[in-house]
């Protein structure tokens, strides 16, 4: 019986089904493969930036925290602990107290005993996970009294007792807050031991969990940033971490996400594209259908016609019978250029949500700056006018001494005190008092060159700080012109103010502690006051 032999229809069907089937799928594994390498790469970017970009906030942080404990507790014992109240609120520390060598409490500055460490103070100045920070010294996380997770600051003082404060989560939680996507994409924070201070998980957060088995957290402790892949034993699937540290705390921040997720997103491609080519077989097969009934011409021609449509040579045209159209191969090629175009268009879109998401992130760090940056300003300059408060003051007069002594110039310190502002914010209230404390630091400002510093001491205490003053004549006639405008009448709200002023001038030549060039300042003001008033003073 001789073998059955195969239509031609039939024959001219499977051949463009089977030519449009192969590179379709082709093409649909390589986008699969390409969607997924595609992802992992700019999740490996992203991850790096978020987790760079949240340990700098927090390298600022740390470095505002150093600034503000080492001034307070350099001058804790100057009475305006009180006043500091607002900038250790800002700053994140709820508890500031002294102990003896052993451990015993002598003063509670700020906050409460209910903020100490679960643990024995004497039992806390000897643990083993300290660490050292700038010019004292800070704790992984340990529960409060409270059982609040806490971070403590320890700075040793001259009579062999220690300033304890204790540092707030807060902050450090609600930089770890602001970043999630994804369905358990998020941020995690931890200290130099491996503990966790923020957490998208409470309960983790609140017991403070040791995760330093966690590779990515390995290379934190070790200072190291980059990215990673890695078990969770927690979330039992395989992550991807971008994570970096910050140096000065030894704390670490990472950003996981699960692989499957990103493979989920892949896979998405992979079904566009499979929906793609399964539209572009079918109107392959539809096409060869028609074609195949359409073509009516002797068997050599219609099989070289076969023949070229399969190969899809274009060359091949001339050979077709006169009557036979080929706009099969036409519409064929039209096909898969629409296909084409919608997975351009899809990559498009992609890509335009991902450009929107990178502006946003751009947006929220540069609000982030700006907030820094405020306190930053906060923290160096009087809430009330604006002028540098007494750290910024001392830390200019530091240089200006340094740098006259290089240059062979003299510094002179002018200490003001306005006489008569009680009777004043007595009689017109607080608002007025405070008006007039902006007005006389206006007037102040005016009075000095740009190079100079006016600062608010406290109260109604102000400082003036001349860099290369020159001779003392200079000082006095500087002196002369501060008593005649600050004896200038005040206009408080419709109401008239006069006061007058007791300035304290000392002049320094070579390097001196700022702290004794504002006593003696200081003193030859209170000798001011004591010659009447309304005058000034230079220092012996």
């Amino acid at each position: 019986m001789p073998a059955r032999k195969l239509r031609l229809q039939t024959m001219l069907l499977i051949i463009f089904v089977v030519a449009a089937l192969v590179p379709t799928m082709f093409l649909a594994v390589w986008i699969q493969k390409s969607a997924f390498n595609q992802e992992m790469q700019s999740v490996r970017e992203r991850h790096l930036l978020l987790a760079r970009n949240l340990t700098g906030a927090l390298s600022r942080y740390a470095t505002d925290i150093e600034a503000v404990f080492d001034d307070i507790s350099i001058n804790i014992d100057d009475g305006q602990i009180d006043k500091r109240g607002h900038l250790l609120a800002t700053i994140g520390i709820s508890l500031l107290a002294r102990v003896d060598s052993a451990g015993n409490i002598i003063d509670i500055y700020h906050g409460k005993t209910s903020q100490l460490p679960t643990i024995a103070i004497s039992e806390m100045l000897n643990h083993k996970d300290w660490r050292a920070f700038g010019r004292f010294s800070i704790t992984g996380v340990i529960p409060s009294r409270e059982g609040v997770p806490s971070i403590y600051l320890l700075k040793k003082t001259g009579d062999d007792g220690w300033i304890i404060g204790n540092l707030s989560t807060e902050y450090i939680i609600k930089v770890q807050q602001a970043v999630t996507f994804g369905k358990q994409g998020h941020a995690a924070v931890v200290d130099h031991r491996g503990h966790i201070l923020a957490h998208p998980s409470g309960e983790w957060q609140k017991e403070m969990k040791d995760i330093s088995g966690l590779a990515p957290v390995k290379q934190m402790m070790a200072g190291q940033t980059g990215v990673i892949q890695f078990y969770s034993p927690a979330v039992k699937a395989d992550m991807i971490a971008g994570y970096a540290a910050v140096p000065s705390t030894g704390w670490g921040v990472m950003i996981p996400q699960p692989l499957s997720e990103l493979k989920e997103q892949a896979e998405r491609v992979h079904l566009l594209a499979l929906t793609v080519a399964a539209g572009g077989v079918f109107i392959a097969f539809m096409l060869a259908w028609w074609l195949s009934r359409s073509i009516t011409r002797p068997i050599q021609a219609t099989v070289a016609a076969a023949s070229l449509l399969a190969t899809n040579n274009p060359a091949g045209r001339a050979l077709l019978p006169k009557g036979l159209k080929i706009a099969e191969l036409e519409t064929l090629c039209s096909s898969f250029s629409e296909m084409a175009n919608q997975i351009d268009h899809a990559r498009t879109k992609l890509e335009e949500k991902v450009q929107k998401r990178t502006m946003a992130l751009r947006a929220e760090i540069k609000e982030r700056k700006l907030l820094e940056e405020r306190l930053r300003h906060m923290a160096t300059h009087d809430v009330l006018t604006n002028l540098p408060n007494r750290h910024l003051f001392m830390d200019r007069l530091c240089k200006a001494l340094q740098q006259g002594e290089r240059g062979g110039h003299s510094t002179a310190v002018l200490f003001l005190d306005l006489d008569g502002f009680k009777a004043v914010n007595d009689q017109l209230g607080h608002i007025a008092g405070d008006h007039l404390l902006i007005e006389a630091a206006r007037r102040l400002k005016a009075l000095v060159r740009e190079s100079d510093t006016v600062g608010r001491y406290g109260g109604d205490e102000f400082t003036v700080l001349l860099v290369n003053a020159g001779q003392r004549t200079n000082i006095a006639a500087v002196a002369e012109k501060t008593l005649v405008q600050l004896t200038e009448p005040f206009l408080l709200n419709g109401d008239k103010a006069e006061i007058s002023v007791s300035i304290g001038i000392a002049v320094a030549i070579k390097v001196v502690q700022p702290e004794e060039l504002i006593l003696k300042a200081d003193a030859a003001m209170y000798q001011a006051k004591a010659n009447g008033k309304n005058g000034y003073q230079f220092s012996s």
